[in-house]
């Protein structure tokens, strides 16, 4: 907790990329990254990252 982790990347299919974890103790569907209860989203910028 209270690491900052940077992600990057691209994405071509949509307007908003949704972000969640997964892994060995988590929720088989992935939990939320701030704990909203639901999966974080953030907008897709003009050049696809």
């Amino acid at each position: 907790m209270g690491q900052e982790i940077k992600l990057t990347g691209t994405n071509t299919d949509s307007d908003t990329t949704y972000l969640f974890l997964t892994g060995t103790n988590l929720n088989a569907g992935g939990v939320s990254l701030d704990r909203t209860g639901t999966f974080s989203q953030t907008p897709v910028r003009s050049d696809n990252t």
